[in-house]
């Protein structure tokens, strides 16, 4: 049982070092489909590699790498998109390590950021932006469906 843990650390091992080269080399677009495809070569490779062990170690050892490069996937893209971590960053870089909140409002002004993350949903194909109104397509209808759902499920009464 300690090798499956211990695979599951050389699978995210592998799989964090590609990440990196791979970002390096071609940029962050296409970010989550480049970082599924690449965590989806890594996992073909790894059960190529360990025919040889029983289904359920092969399932159980996938499950735990998968979870572990999921965690730092959504730690990569926190990084990238959470205004609370640009905060955090913009306040530290300040020799004195604090800001008024005039300050915060001037560096993330409201509008600035709904108007970000409205053109990312349209880049995305979430949104259609017409004539100053959003409009879902059906992709967004969708993620907001299962997104209304898993929030339902989980009791989960605030994002964003």
């Amino acid at each position: 049982m300690i090798s499956l843990f211990f695979q599951a650390g050389i699978v995210f091992l592998i799989y964090s070092i590609l990440h990196f080269v791979v970002f390096r080399i071609s940029g962050h677009k296409f970010f989550m489909v480049k970082s599924l495809m690449l965590l989806l070569a890594v996992i073909l490779t790894f059960i190529f590699y360990n025919r040889s062990l029983t289904l359920v170690q092969i399932a159980f050892s996938l499950f735990l790498s998968i979870g572990i490069c999921n965690s730092y996937l959504i730690f990569l893209i926190n990084l990238q998109n959470s205004i609370s971590f640009r905060m955090l960053k913009e306040i530290e870089l300040h020799s004195n390590l604090f800001l008024t909140e005039d300050q915060i409002f001037n560096l993330y002004p409201v509008d600035r950021i709904v108007f970000d993350r409205l053109t990312e949903l349209n880049a995305n194909g979430f949104v259609h932006l017409e004539n100053s109104e959003i409009h879902l397509t059906k992709k967004g209808y969708l993620y907001g469906k299962v997104i209304k759902l898993i929030q339902s499920v989980f009791g989960i009464e605030k994002s964003g």
